[in-house]
């Protein structure tokens, strides 16, 4: 039977020893292809170790011939989830450590990651060996997400800026000590403050998966609960 892997490892320490192990099993079994979900800054050069990590297991998947096709996401909108929430529901303020927030980024949801990744895998024979960019179609600043869910909710949230050392104690718990991951989040926020446009913007997840892409507002839409206004005792 032909087997097909879906490799989605966290953004922590373990990725080459974890691409390493399924690369031994893909070469023992009838291996169709691995749909391995990578991260955009991918490259030997960045400062990153995250980066970094993620450039050498598209190489290790390459060099072991185990029919990867590498999915280089975007800047997930979880990310809000995973660091922002609390602000929000308590304060109705986004916080991140990006400068005046006009950095224009490529965003993408889980949702498209997921619907792209399952079609790849379904018929994987025409993408083996290649590279995506899964984005969404267009670039957004962090202002541009503060005003998608003000629309979304009916108040008003807003981007607040603020400082890397004060943003980092704000989400140690988030962290968990995990060093690797401090290190990447503290890049994106020294880069994202730049205001620089980073990223480029493709329709790749409509035309692989015959889905729409989500939008910063459906995102929104998608987590109302989550982002609920939360008084403060």
């Amino acid at each position: 039977m032909l087997i097909g892997f879906f490799f989605c490892y966290p953004l922590a320490d373990g990725l080459l020893q974890a691409t390493t192990n399924l690369c031994v099993v893909a070469r023992e079994t009838n291996v169709r292809a691995i749909a391995n979900v990578s991260i955009m800054l991918a490259a030997p050069d960045q400062p990153s170790p995250i980066a970094r990590d993620h450039w050498l297991s598209e190489n290790i998947f390459d060099w072991a011939g185990a029919r990867p096709i590498h999915l280089r996401g975007a800047f997930f909108f979880e990310n809000i989830l995973r660091f922002a929430r609390a602000g929000i529901q308590e304060e109705d303020k986004i916080f991140f450590p990006f400068g005046e927030g006009d950095a224009k980024l490529a965003w993408v949801g889980c949702k498209d990651l997921a619907n792209i990744s399952a079609a790849i895998l379904a018929e994987p024979e025409e993408h083996v060996g290649k590279t995506y960019e899964v984005t969404g179609e267009s670039i957004l600043s962090i202002k541009d997400i503060a005003r998608a869910m003000s629309a979304e909710f009916g108040r008003n949230i807003e981007y607040q800026n603020q400082a890397l050392p004060e943003w980092l104690e704000r989400v140690k718990e988030t962290l968990a000590g995990n060093d690797k991951l401090r290190a990447h989040v503290s890049m994106l926020g020294r880069v994202f403050g730049s205001g620089r446009v980073l990223g480029r913007v493709n329709d790749l997840v409509a035309k692989l998966s015959g889905e729409p892409q989500q939008t910063a507002q459906e995102f929104a839409r998608a987590h109302a609960a989550e982002f609920a206004r939360k008084e403060l005792p």
